[in-house]
């Protein structure tokens, strides 16, 4: 597998070839792997009631281990593997209104969940971005914006969803709500040992996905406050 595959995209291969390709193509040579073979698979797929997009997701790494085989010359000629046209899902949406219900249940539970809330809804940050975020490092009260560096999945950290880092505009009310939040976490945290200030840190299950008030369905989400590690640019 390539080095570059997200953590998630490696998983999704291994599930694939696990569950499906090894125990309908694993006593088979390369060469046995035959367009006819494919289709029949892709029958079986279809017959277990898997989706187009599913089947697609499991066929898919087939294909690039074939063309990769036929690279390295180990087959003259990798068959075709032929995919299904799928067509984009459509985004189920809040309205305003429970976006609206979302955020005061957020603010009822903790400023945490409801920047929380804010970060995934207003600034249409993912889940595992959420997660990555560093007060000092990300978070731009002065400039308005919040920057996005990683992600976490799984408990590994790699680049976000398009593998380069990105900056958004914060909303007046998510930067009021980041400003209320530094406040109350200045007000109740201790200084470590070193003398620095605490640092934000952010857990979250899964985050609303669109911006400018319309997010997609979501899960809670919840925050902590831990000790920062020392930075160069701070004094000790």
């Amino acid at each position: 597998m390539s080095r570059r595959n997200k953590p998630s995209e490696v998983e999704n291969k291994k599930r694939a070839f696990r569950l499906y390709l090894g125990p309908e193509l694993g006593d088979l040579r390369l060469s046995e792997v035959t367009p006819a073979r494919i289709a029949e698979l892709r029958a079986t797929l279809v017959e277990k009631g898997l989706k187009d997009k599913t089947v697609n997701n499991i066929l898919a790494p087939l294909s690039k281990a074939l063309r990769s085989a036929e690279e390295a010359q180990v087959v003259d000629r990798a068959p075709r593997v032929r995919l299904f046209k799928v067509e984009r899902p459509e985004i189920e949406c809040w309205t305003f209104d429970e976006y609206g219900q979302i955020l005061a249940a957020a603010w009822a539970e903790s400023p945490f969940l409801h920047v929380a809330a804010l970060l995934a809804g207003d600034a249409g940050l993912r889940v595992g971005e959420i997660r990555t975020l560093d007060w000092e490092r990300d978070v731009d009260l002065g400039a308005g914006t919040v920057t996005i560096h990683a992600q976490i999945w799984k408990g590994f950290v790699g680049t976000p969803k398009g593998r380069t880092r990105r900056t958004v505009p914060m909303t007046q009310r998510l930067r009021h709500s980041l400003e209320r939040l530094a406040r109350t976490a200045a007000a109740t945290s201790s200084p470590t040992r070193t003398g620095q200030p605490c640092a934000m840190r952010r857990r979250a299950t899964r985050p609303t996905a669109s911006a400018g008030g319309r997010s997609s369905r979501s899960e809670a989400a919840t925050f902590s406050v831990t000790p920062s590690a020392p930075t160069p640019h701070s004094s000790a």
